[in-house]
């Protein structure tokens, strides 16, 4: 007397087409006034409830090098009541993302990657945006602003030759300057060639030669200044 209690009722709508089913609970006991009590029951299937969406992030912003890419993430939820329907565009050709669509279950969550390449691109800054279109009514379609910095190595040489005066025996060494203007690092690889000999058949001339044991170089962005010795060699032939 004077208690309570409650009965869990599970609805199940798998493979159930859309549409209204109806049916009922009978309640017996042993109350003598009231025996039995019927309850109905009403399932809608598809045709109720609405989607609703939940995208994160807001925005994406990435610093890559030239010819570096990335991989970002976009999350959708599902919180409303139905099934969420939702497909994605883009139009810049550093980005790329699964077009779909892609159907998301109430309270269900799915996760799309989004591929920035700044492979090709010169240095400086781009920006897109992804298009989400849904099926929910609040937010029928959402703008995901994307922002691309790309750093690059610029080479600047301030001399394209170098010119020396030497006698027949004796060797000097001048500086090759290099210098990297760019945001990014900037990486040489350098090969010293000679100059092919001027000969005649009466009479012998100098030639210069030009030698030097050279490696990768790596210059860091913001205007670091190399200098690369260079040993320049006079001989005579008779």
């Amino acid at each position: 007397p004077n208690d309570s209690t409650s009965a869990t009722i599970t609805f199940d709508a798998t493979d159930l087409p859309e549409g209204n089913y109806t049916g009922n609970i009978d309640l017996d006991s042993n109350d003598p006034s009231t025996p039995q009590i019927d309850i109905s029951v009403t399932l809608n299937v598809g045709t109720g409830g609405t989607a609703e969406i939940l995208q994160t992030p807001s925005s994406i912003t990435e610093t890559l090098e030239s010819g570096g890419s990335k991989v970002d993430t976009i999350k959708v939820k599902n919180i409303g009541t139905a099934m969420l329907t939702v497909a994605f565009s883009e139009a810049a050709s550093w980005l790329s993302i699964p077009t779909g669509p892609f159907d998301i279950a109430p309270g269900d969550s799915a996760l799309t990657e989004v591929i920035l390449d700044a492979s090709g691109l010169l240095g400086g800054s781009y920006s897109d945006s992804i298009i989400t279109a849904t099926n929910a009514p609040a937010n029928p379609t959402i703008i995901l602003p994307v922002s691309l910095n790309v750093l690059a190595a610029n080479i600047d040489v301030p001399s394209d030759s170098i010119a020396e005066t030497l006698i027949e025996g004796t060797q000097t060494i001048a500086d090759l300057i290099i210098r990297n203007t760019g945001n990014a690092a900037l990486n040489l690889n350098l090969d010293a060639q000679e100059s092919p000999a001027i000969m005649s058949a009466t009479k012998a001339q100098e030639f210069t030669t030009y030698s030097k044991s050279m490696n990768t170089v790596s210059l860091s962005p913001t205007n670091e200044k190399g200098e690369i010795p260079i040993i320049l060699n006079v001989w005579l032939f008779i």
